[in-house]
């Protein structure tokens, strides 16, 4: 999440739910006055067209179309709508839709210094989503925008042409689908994919006008359930362990709790002192929750033996929180015995049991035969069972005597949109759980890998899966939030690949208490979903495709992380990080320097370096054959395995080297190589992103390049584009660097230190592919001056900007990453080589 909410996600929910009702409430009362009509002008036509629907003696060739197809009905722009929500049926529809689809951006808009209610009103929902394409409420290019969305050029847009910016409507399909189809502005569109939205008739007035629905046709029934339906849920449970071998309980492959609660005797049990007749046929839930700001119980070593007391946990000095105590009862409910919680179950002030622990997170939850995600509230006293009836109410409102109303939450928006989502640590207890039951306050949903069912979507038994998850799902990945790719338990490089970006998208714009748990947080992931197709990481980097992970730019501002994680590793930095090649494995790059691997506190002398009394060693050979199981003496991704006997013999000398080495993660690391780095010129660019980044043009002299068009010159400076970097303003603050540099004239660029790491042609159909997608959407990892460049000049090379360590010079950290031309970065020659260390 941006921006610095002043309410939780929850309220925040509850705060849109209300304004819903009130409009609801509003165009219902206008309704019952015979004098004021029940559309605006603009949206009369539509009710028109649905009263000939409805009279049509044919309706066989009434279908819907797509975007800007002719029979589509224009109902104006956001500000007509918006200004006529609280008169007008339709416009009071979507409205409601605009706040579902972007409540996201509205929470992320509000600060301390803007109150919810003020945030929440109708005008200025229109002027956050306006801010947030870089337009002020008036339409025009905003210029001084202080939002945290930035400026965006009027080009960049959605795919296809630019429209006026209106709604569009289409009515033909209802007999076909139930419902009114709708397109929101392009700018506010899905950028993908451009889905239309829908408005669902009432089932019942479906039925009187149309008869009874075919097959095909899915209307949510009203949606009024205030009470969670555990039978349906427990049947899910049940039929999911009958049915689905894709969900297959793998607890005697994994590694067993070292405690868990049971839930029938009220204590704390450790596994290994079980019987051997309760351990055949054992299982247990585990509990992925928020803990949240107010105190949690917590196991510490001096408080093992009280909680092994029968009724320990129902002693009058234990408060446990709501969120615990409902998800004891819904283990027992289940028939099951024994729950696994991380404050109770990982002694907490002792560091060998907790990184034990941590370090078997992915079988500890992949063992667990359900997972209970406590996705109700931002803390740990959020009750499981409570739905908010509130949030959940159906709110019709009638167009020409026919009732309508939103479709029914999709599943993975809402558990997206809950402060769950938003901690570090719930996404790999998400990723590694075989079946999920998630509280949120709308609904509850079980899920598994083979699809996933709520109160609105309630599971059929007597409905093939595959039928009933054609009709009634929509999400791509059933478990939500998760690696579809690998979802069948694929460890191919190619679903590894995706999987690693993914991974490391999304826990970039998570929250973590402590920074330095974000690594960890990953290490379950990584070993279950990428280790074996990627093999062993650095620092969060996969080693084998080094110089590609080393291509991760920021697609928002960022926040250093501390002093822990190296500057080139993703893991260093808070906020949207990105990977703009989508892959890893198939980039066809070429290395230009050789990598050295070392741990952090043991670089060896040889290069100069003062590391006090640390003996140094060979740390990357041992690691790699043992986690990885790979020969000696092999070069992987260039990256250069020393020989040296010395080394060795320290390592088997030396049992207590500082090597953090969890699952298939080496922690603490630097990157040494020898290489001539080289100075240029660099200029801010006029582009400006919509998410606080930055481009900087890599200049050149000139006279170097007489093929240079006028598009990439600047006559004042005689400097041309040669490349570009791509960074953000957090990253550029963090190391005192200034963003508002060379707008006019050599004497406004500054020099950057560049280091050559890898060479790609942009000209292979993969590097093209991206550069069209960049060219014709809002993705923006690009300007349009360097995509002309590449396509000019294709042989590329990966740059990194580096500044020196003020106390080493032979010390640098990452700026960041980009690309130039290889033959301006060849007429740059004549650099010595030395030693350079990466931290």
């Amino acid at each position: 999440m941006t921006g610095n909410p002043i309410i939780t996600i929850e309220e925040f929910k509850r705060k849109v739910a209300a304004l819903e009702k009130q409009i609801v409430s509003s165009t219902t009362r206008t309704h019952t006055q015979i004098d004021i009509p029940r559309l605006c002008n603009l949206c009369q036509p539509v009710g028109d067209r649905l009263v000939e629907i409805i009279h049509a003696q044919d309706k066989s060739d009434l279908y819907g179309g797509s975007r800007d197809s002719t029979g589509n009905i224009i109902i104006g722009d956001l500000d007509h709508v918006m200004s006529n929500a609280f008169k007008c049926s339709l416009c009071a529809l979507v409205t409601r839709l605009v706040l579902r689809l972007k409540q996201r951006i509205l929470y992320s808009g509000i600060g301390p210094a803007l109150a919810v209610q003020d945030a929440i009103t109708l005008f200025d929902v229109n002027a956050a989503l306006k801010a947030s394409a870089g337009l002020e409420a008036d339409g025009g290019p905003s210029s001084g925008n202080t939002s945290n969305f930035g400026e965006e050029e009027e080009d960049d847009l959605s795919f296809g042409e630019q429209d006026d910016g209106s709604v569009q409507v289409s009515v033909d399909a209802i007999p076909h689908t139930g419902a009114i189809s709708v397109w929101l502005p392009l700018e506010q569109s899905d950028e993908e994919n451009d889905e239309e939205s829908q408005f669902f008739l009432h089932v019942d007035d479906y039925g009187q006008n149309f008869g009874k629905p075919p097959e095909h046709v899915f209307i949510p029934t009203p949606c009024t359930q205030a009470s969670r339906d555990m039978g349906m849920i427990k049947r899910c449970f049940a039929a999911c362990r009958k049915h689905h071998p894709g969900c297959v309980d793998i607890l005697n492959h994994a590694k067993r709790p070292t405690r868990l609660i049971d839930v029938i005797d009220m204590k704390l049990v450790a596994t290994v002192t079980l019987p051997d007749a309760v351990l055949t046929g054992f299982e247990y839930f585990a509990l992925s929750y928020v803990w949240g700001t107010d105190p949690v119980p917590m196991l510490k070593t001096s408080s093992v033996l009280f909680f092994e007391a029968i009724r320990a946990l129902e002693h009058a000095s234990i408060t446990l929180p709501k969120t615990i105590v409902d998800a004891i009862n819904v283990t027992r409910s289940f028939g099951v015995r024994y729950l696994w919680v991380d404050s109770l179950c990982i002694i907490q002030d002792d560091k060998e049991d907790k990184m034990s622990e941590i370090s078997a997170m992915d079988q500890i939850y992949a063992g667990a035969a359900l997972t209970i995600v406590a996705a109700t509230g931002s803390s740990a006293n959020a009750s499981l069972m409570d739905i908010d009836s509130f949030v959940l109410s159906s709110k019709y409102v009638t167009m020409e005597d026919l009732r309508f109303d939103l479709d029914r939450p999709e599943f993975q928006p809402t558990v997206e949109f809950s402060t769950w989502a938003t901690r570090g640590w719930t996404l790999q207890e998400l990723i590694c759980s075989n079946r999920l039951l998630y509280f949120t306050p709308e609904r509850t949903y079980y899920s598994c890998k083979a699809g996933n069912w709520n109160e609105d979507f309630p599971f059929n038994a007597s409905i093939p899966l595959d039928d009933d998850h054609d009709r009634h799902l929509h999400d791509d990945d059933p478990k939500g939030l998760g690696f579809a790719t690998v979802a069948g338990g694929k460890s191919n490089t190619a679903s590894s690949s995706t999987s690693y970006l993914t991974m490391v998208e999304k826990l970039s714009m998570r929250n973590f208490t402590l920074d330095e748990d974000v690594l960890n947080a990953s290490l379950g992931m990584y070993r279950m979903c990428i280790g074996k197709g990627l093999g062993l990481a650095a620092s969060g980097l996969p080693i084998l495709h080094l110089e590609a992970a080393l291509m991760w730019q920021p697609d928002g501002r960022l926040r250093r992380r501390g002093s822990k994680f190296p500057t080139w590793s993703w893991a260093a930095w808070a906020g949207p990080i990105i990977y703009p090649f989508f892959e890893l494995d198939r980039l066809e790059s070429r290395p230009l320097v050789s990598w050295h691997l070392y741990h952090r506190d043991l670089i060896p002398p040889v290069l100069g370096l003062t590391v006090g009394s640390q003996r140094y060693h060979d740390l990357e050979r041992s690691l790699l054959q043992s986690a990885a199981g790979f020969d000696e003496g092999l070069s992987i991704s260039n990256l250069v395995l020393p020989d040296d006997e010395i080394s060795r013999d320290m390592f088997r000398s030396n049992a207590n080297v500082p090597v953090a080495n969890m699952g298939h993660v080496i922690q603490d690391t630097v990157l040494v190589c020898r290489a001539a780095t080289r100075l240029f010129a660099i200029r801010t660019q006029a582009h400006r992103t919509k998410n606080q980044t930055v481009f900087f043009s890599i200049c050149s002299p000139s006279s170097k390049r007489p093929e240079a068009d006028d598009a990439n010159r600047d006559h004042e400076s005689e400097l041309v584009m040669t490349g570009e970097i791509k960074t953000d303003t957090g990253t550029l603050e963090a190391f005192g660097l200034d963003e508002s540099c060379a707008k006019h004239g050599p004497e406004h660029s500054q020099n950057a230190e560049l280091l050559s790491f890898a060479s790609l042609d942009f000209s292979t159909p993969r590097l093209s592919s991206v550069m069209y997608l960049n060219r014709h959407s809002q993705r923006e990892q690009f300007s349009t001056g360097f995509m002309d460049l590449a396509e000019r000049d294709p042989d590329v090379v990966a740059v990194m900007w580096i500044v020196r360590s003020q106390e080493a010079q032979l010390k640098a950290r990452r700026v960041a990453v980009g690309y130039m031309s290889k033959r301006a970065w060849d007429e740059d020659s004549g650099s010595q080589e030395y030693w350079i260390v990466l931290e």
